[in-house]
């Protein structure tokens, strides 16, 4: 659960369908839905230093081949589960969509 000021992560992966590897060209933005309107959240890839290299501020270890973005939950967010999905598109226009399972423990929720 969250609180309203404070920063939710998301960090994500994308591979080519293809040949199984990571697509590191692809652009990933989360959607973050709540209050009847949609925040799009652009995600950067962290992973071009390699699994070796030193972990960036505020890391235990380096985020290889990943996507981060962070949404702040504004004052307006109302409590209980809001919705977010991510949308990958690569070099090649392909798409896909990523839903969170339908679990709790998979859901964003705000408290307070």
């Amino acid at each position: 659960p969250f609180k309203k000021g404070e920063r939710v992560g998301f960090r994500m992966t994308a591979f080519d369908g293809g040949t199984g590897e990571t697509e590191n060209t692809a652009t990933l933005v989360a959607h973050v839905t709540y209050a009847g309107k949609t925040v799009d959240v652009p995600m950067r890839f962290r992973g071009a230093a390699g699994r070796n290299a030193p972990a960036p501020r505020g890391y235990l270890r380096s985020p290889a081949e990943l996507w981060t973005g962070s949404w702040t939950v504004p004052d307006d967010a109302p409590m209980g589960r809001i919705s977010y999905t991510v949308t990958g598109t690569d070099k090649f226009g392909r798409k896909a969509e990523f839903t969170p399972f339908s679990a709790e423990a998979s859901q964003l929720v705000i408290v307070q």
